[in-house]
C-alpha cells in the first residue's frame, strides 16, 4: 500500500478497522449558507446537502432535501464513489470525490442530479504522482476559492465559476514547511473576517499524529500570516490537540473551534487509541490566543471516548461525537463558555435524544437551529433532527437509502 494512502486511511473518520477508514466520512461543519461571509443576515430558505455511503463502502452518492416539515428530497444523485464529502455556498454545492477520486463538480441546487462541471485537483502535467485526495473547498468570492488538497503540500487557489477546467486553477499557496513525510494533510478551513483558518492534521507514516497546526492566510494576498511573529519556527497556531477533524467560527462569541480527534486504535496492529484530542478555541482578536475548551480524557479516563465530531450552536451550546468504537458512537452536548458537558446527578455524560449505539457520521445546523444528525444504520439509515437548543427530538428519521456522512446546507432559490 502507498503511503499516501495508506495515511488517507488513517485520517478518515472510523479509522479503527480498514472497511471503516474507506469510508471516508467528513465529520464537518454544517451551518451556514454561505461561505464568502457576506453580512447579509437575512433569512433565506434551505436545503440540505448530504453526502451518503453504501454500507459495504463500494458506492456512493449525495441526497437533497428541503429543511422543512415534511424534508421531501431525492436521493441516489449522481452515483460515484465511497470517498466523498460535500461543501455549500450560496445556492451552489460542490462535491469532493476526495482519495483517488482525485475531482470537484459543481451543482446548482435546483437541479442537484445535473453537475455544472467536473474538474480534475491533480496537475495535469504529471509532477504529481501521489493522490491530491481534495478535502474542502472555501469559497471567498464568485470567482475565487481555496481547494484544500490533503496528499499535496499545495494548496490550490481556484476559480469555482471557471467555464473550463484550463482556467479552474488560478495559482497555488505552498504549506510544504509543515509537512510530515509529503505532505501537511490540510484538512478543512473556514473564511472570517478575510483570513483563511486550515486544520493541518500531521500524520506521519505510521499513522501517528504529530504536532497540529491552524495555518492562517491573508486571502487579499494569498500570503500566510504569521500568527507567532515573537517566536521563531513555523507561522502557523499550535494546537493542544491532535489531529483535528473540525473547525468552526461562532459568530455568537467571536470564537474559531477547533475539535482533535487525537489517534484512533486500530484493531489489525494492536494500537490503543491515544486520547489526545478534545475541543479548542482560537481568540482572532486577541492574538489568536488558544485555550483548552473540553479534554477527552486519558488511557484511563475518557468518558467520551474520543471525540470525532462537533458542532458549535451557540456561545453556550454545542455537541459533540463520542466515538467508542466503529457503529458505538453518541451524541453529547456541552457548554462551550465553561467546557462543561451536560450531565446527570451522579456527573456521567448525558446521551442527546437517545442517540448512542451507532455510528454518527455528521453534524450540521441549519439557519432555523435545527441539528441534524447522520445516523449509519444497515437497515434504517437516515437523519436525525432534534432543537439545537434543549435537544428535543424534531424529526425521528430523514431516510436517505444509503449511510449519511458530510451534511451541509445551501440557499434555496
Amino acid at each position: 500500500m502507498e503511503p499516501d494512502m495508506r495515511k488517507n486511511l488513517a485520517a478518515v473518520c472510523f479509522g479503527s478497522v480498514f472497511l471503516v477508514a474507506l469510508n471516508g466520512c467528513q465529520l464537518t461543519r454544517g451551518g451556514g449558507t454561505d461561505d464568502t461571509n457576506t453580512t447579509d443576515t437575512t433569512p433565506k430558505g434551505q436545503k440540505a446537502v448530504v453526502a451518503t455511503i453504501a454500507p459495504d463502502f463500494s458506492s456512493g452518492a449525495h441526497a437533497v432535501f428541503s429543511a422543512e416539515v415534511p424534508y421531501e428530497g431525492t436521493t441516489q444523485l449522481s452515483p460515484t464513489i465511497s470517498d466523498i464529502t460535500v461543501r455549500c455556498s450560496g445556492e451552489y454545492f460542490y462535491r469532493i470525490e476526495r482519495f483517488q477520486g482525485e475531482n470537484i463538480a459543481r451543482f446548482h441546487i435546483a437541479q442537484p442530479d445535473t453537475a455544472i462541471y467536473q474538474y480534475s485537483t491533480k496537475a495535469s502535467d504529471g509532477t504529481e504522482t501521489a493522490s491530491s485526495n481534495p478535502h474542502d473547498l472555501l469559497v471567498i468570492s464568485p470567482t475565487k476559492a481555496y481547494l484544500l488538497r490533503y496528499g499535496s503540500p499545495k494548496l490550490w487557489i481556484v476559480n469555482p465559476s471557471a467555464e473550463t477546467e484550463a482556467d479552474f486553477k488560478i495559482g497555488e499557496i505552498d504549506l510544504g514547511a509543515y509537512s510530515i513525510g509529503s505532505a501537511p494533510n490540510m484538512d478543512k478551513g473556514i473564511v472570517v473576517d478575510g483570513k483563511a483558518y486550515i486544520t493541518l492534521q500531521r500524520l506521519d507514516e505510521t499513522f501517528a499524529p504529530q504536532d497540529a497546526y491552524v495555518v492562517v492566510i491573508d486571502t487579499e494576498t494569498d500570503t500566510e500570516m504569521d500568527t507567532q511573529p515573537a517566536a521563531d519556527g513555523l507561522k502557523g497556531i499550535l494546537l493542544p490537540v491532535k489531529n483535528p477533524g473540525d473547525i468552526e467560527y461562532s459568530q455568537d462569541d467571536g470564537l474559531i473551534y477547533v475539535q482533535g480527534i487525537g489517534r484512533y486504535g486500530n484493531s489489525f496492529s494492536g494500537q490503543d487509541p491515544e486520547y489526545a484530542g478534545g475541543i479548542v478555541s482560537i481568540n482572532p482578536k486577541d492574538n489568536n490566543r488558544v485555550t483548552l475548551v473540553l479534554d477527552d480524557g486519558d488511557a484511563d479516563n475518557h468518558p467520551f471516548g474520543l471525540i470525532t465530531g462537533m458542532e458549535i450552536t451557540s456561545a453556550t451550546k454545542g455537541y459533540i461525537i463520542g466515538y467508542k468504537g466503529f457503529t458505538d458512537n453518541a451524541l453529547y452536548s456541552f457548554n462551550p463558555a465553561t467546557g462543561q458537558v451536560d450531565a446527570d446527578a451522579a456527573g456521567e455524560p448525558v446521551v442527546v435524544a437517545g442517540i448512542s449505539g451507532i455510528g454518527i457520521g455528521g453534524l450540521g445546523v441549519d439557519t432555523d437551529g435545527k441539528l441534524w444528525i447522520s445516523m449509519a444504520d444497515a437497515t434504517d439509515p437516515g437523519i436525525k433532527v432534534i432543537k439545537a437548543s434543549d435537544g428535543s427530538v424534531i424529526e425521528e428519521r430523514i431516510s436517505t437509502v444509503l449511510n449519511p456522512s458530510t451534511i451541509t446546507f445551501c440557499d434555496a432559490p
